[in-house]
């Protein structure tokens, strides 16, 4: 088995599956004083928030030790550090500067070696910049950054 097929989460199905109300956080008393047309408006709404979040993580962050470089594309400014976890639809962007600064929705490149990732910095923390890359890594280039990690493959998040 490789490592990739163990990293990869099966996909979801293509249909979705029924909105169960008795998750709602209503009791069944309160669902029986609602009307048929209460009863749907609420299916509706759980089910926009539960394609809202349809696109969150797929695949499974793998722990990595890799020096890096990250270049904001429309200021022209850059900055070195490290990639602490990685997976085919993003990384996590350390600085190697002692204070990170507020960023987010700016479009970056991260060089990781000889490979060149484009993406879209969509989240600031303590711990560094959460990366979404776009478009996706392969799996011929997640393999080559994680071989050129100095974790080993064992250690995913």
């Amino acid at each position: 088995m490789s490592i990739l097929s163990v990293l990869r989460k099966p996909k979801k199905p293509a249909s979705p599956a029924p909105v169960d109300l008795s998750s709602s956080g209503y009791s069944d008393s309160e669902l029986e004083k609602f009307t048929q047309a209460q009863k749907d408006a609420l299916i509706e709404r759980l089910e926009k928030d539960r394609l809202k979040n349809e696109h969150l993580r797929t695949d499974q962050r793998q722990s990595c030790f890799l020096i890096a470089r990250l270049e904001f594309v429309e200021k022209g400014l850059g900055m070195d550090g490290v990639v602490t976890d990685a997976s085919l639809g993003g990384i996590n962007f350390r600085p190697a500067s002692r204070f990170i600064q507020e960023r987010t929705n700016e479009r970056i490149v991260v060089h990781i070696g000889d490979v060149a990732l484009k993406g879209i910095l969509r989240r600031t923390q303590p711990s560094g910049y959460g990366i979404q890359i776009n478009p996706r890594m392969t799996d011929e280039q997640f393999a080559d950054i994680l071989e050129a990690s100095a974790l080993p493959f064992e250690q995913t998040i």
